[in-house]
């Protein structure tokens, strides 16, 4: 009977890693899909989102200054959702390298078509205490420092984070997914 129950969860284990790939595939083809119909010219409104033609003119915009912080020529558009947040890997109780920095920098979804779906809303705060916690695991785990963490393990704790099935992380990620993937077929309708 044990042997069956182990069956079992090797058996439901195995469908939810077929079900991630296959999502995973239909997301990267629909991001690959957008990029093909991707215009660095399009307009963007105050915060550098892309929009569909409001721009620098609208009374919305209360000043085209630039905010504190920002560095000259770095992408602040369209970078999608950090899987592992900027209020995270930017924290001062850790030392990161700037290499390090950069790789968890990089780790995002990409332009979201749908900017409500990375709101700092409560799943979102959840998201960022969890990941910092597995952080820490992460870094206790492998008997490294954060001034020690080098961007392999950067990128190989954001995989950790992509594939998470804990549902603290996986709410957010799933949400953003799924939002993605309605907006897209709702666009796409709307081409039709």
């Amino acid at each position: 009977m044990m042997e069956l129950n182990g069956e079992r969860a090797l058996l439901a284990e195995l469908k939810y890693q077929l079900v991630s790939v296959v999502w995973e595939w239909k997301f990267r083809r629909l991001v690959r899909a957008l990029k093909a119909n991707f215009n660095p010219a399009q307009p963007r409104d105050e915060r550098g989102w892309w929009t569909d033609g409001v721009g620098a003119n609208d009374p919305r915009v209360m000043s085209d200054a630039t905010p504190d912080g920002w560095i000259p020529g770095a992408q602040y558009a369209g970078n999608g959702h950090h899987f592992v947040p900027r209020g995270v890997f930017t924290n001062d109780k850790y030392d990161f390298s700037p290499e390090t920095t950069r790789a968890f920098d990089s780790e995002t979804t990409g332009h979201l078509k749908d900017p409500s779906s990375n709101q700092y809303d409560g799943v979102h705060r959840t998201y960022n205490k969890e990941v910092e916690e597995k952080l820490d695991q992460f870094l206790e785990r492998n008997d490294v420092t954060s001034r020690e963490m080098t961007p392999d393990h950067a990128k190989s704790f954001a995989d950790e984070i992509k594939k998470s099935r804990d549902p603290r992380i996986r709410q957010l990620n799933q949400r953003i997914y799924m939002r993605e993937i309605m907006r897209s077929l709702r666009l796409f309708r709307g081409r039709e």
